[in-house]
């Protein structure tokens, strides 16, 4: 990977925002998804929490919905009129640490939980938010960096957070508007003590943005392309998910963007390892180990690895398997047939011993 770059999204296609939806008598419409909106949501995002559970002695399924959102006591006073601009449904809160601002609406409530998270540590932003008008945008990403960013000089930005997910979706959202970003990981204690007491503390994600953008990224239309300068190695095994659309097969994972096999994932469109432009690559590594053993008198290669997805044991009903052991098995014995799959259905392991060779699959 190293002198190879990474791409990462900067523009994204328009794409509609989902409307709060009312609960009873409650009007939601009253809340208008405008500039004042969205940069409100930007500091619940930094400084703000729902309380949206249980309400005591009353039915079940009866909760609380309430936005609460602090600020230190010498800068409330601009949160406040912040908040007044969307709404006059609002509480104000003083305590001894900072000023609390609460917002009494439980379709707000359940539109942040449902579309932003939950809690410091699984806050994130939903793909829509990419495809907003920039102003829109650039209100939203306001709101996070006058919550929990701060300025380094005239033209770098950080913002700090717990929620790895926030992390880089703010990343995203900093591409969309011009900045060149970098995520940086900082390891903390599990413990550490604030004004005498101990207390837990997470491990920090911190976001550093630049505009105008940095001369090591390079900007095209779509992406933003940066250098790769280290890699290292997390042992981490996690589950990832495709996003398919027509011609492409590209998802983000931890804002990079990334491909996957369309044509044998059973997330793709599983056209089969013939007729998949991707898939059938194999054919032209089969020709090429034929080619090498033919020039080494069936010395070399002695191994050939071949990965993929699980979904080609069940692709073209199960043909595509049986085409890949066919091909492997032809490079040593050109008379041997592979047969079908037994009853239908390849076992989740298996072999095949030859003169001289000998084949074996495995998920």
């Amino acid at each position: 990977m190293m002198g190879k770059y990474w791409a990462v999204p900067n523009n994204i296609s328009c794409t509609e925002i989902p409307p709060l939806e009312p609960e009873g008598k409650e009007d939601a419409n009253r809340f208008s998804l405008n500039e004042a909106f969205f940069y409100l949501v930007g500091r619940w995002l930094g400084d703000g929490w729902l309380r949206d559970s249980q309400r005591s002695g009353r039915p079940e399924g009866q909760n609380w919905g309430i936005v609460v959102i602090c600020e230190s006591a010498d800068k409330a006073d601009k949160l406040v009129t912040a908040a007044r601009q969307v709404t006059q449904n609002i509480g104000i809160e003083d305590t001894r640490t900072c000023v609390k601002i609460k917002i009494y609406s439980k379709p707000l409530t359940r539109w942040l939980r449902t579309h932003f998270g939950k809690y410091a540590s699984g806050k994130t932003l939903p793909g829509w938010v990419y495809g907003m008008p920039e102003t829109l945008r650039r209100a939203l990403f306001t709101g996070l960096l006058d919550a929990d960013g701060y300025r380094m000089n005239a033209s770098v930005y950080r913002l700090t957070t717990i929620s790895k997910k926030l992390a880089h979706s703010v990343r995203l959202l900093a591409e969309t508007l011009g900045y060149s970003t970098t995520v940086y990981f900082d390891k903390r204690p599990a413990q550490t003590v604030i004004e005498g007491r101990t207390v837990n503390q997470h491990d920090t994600y911190m976001v550093e943005m630049r505009i105008p953008a940095h001369k090591k990224g390079i900007r095209t239309e779509k992406h933003t392309w940066y250098p790769v300068r280290t890699v290292c190695p997390t042992g981490e095994l996690k589950r990832v998910y495709n996003l398919t659309v027509e011609n492409d097969n590209s998802y983000v994972a931890d804002g990079v963007v990334v491909h996957n096999c369309q044509d044998l994932s059973v997330a793709g469109k599983q056209a089969g390892i013939h007729e998949g432009k991707r898939s059938s690559l194999f054919f032209e590594a089969i020709r090429i180990i034929r080619e090498m053993r033919y020039a080494t008198h069936g010395r070399y290669p002695r191994y050939a690895v071949f990965e993929n997805v699980p979904g080609i044991f069940s692709t073209s009903r199960g043909e595509d398997l049986r085409a890949v052991l066919q091909a492997f098995v032809s490079l040593c014995d050109d008379s041997a047939v592979v047969p079908g799959p037994p009853k239908g259905k390849w076992l989740h392991a298996g072999e095949i011993l030859g003169d001289h060779y000998s084949v074996a699959w495995r998920i």
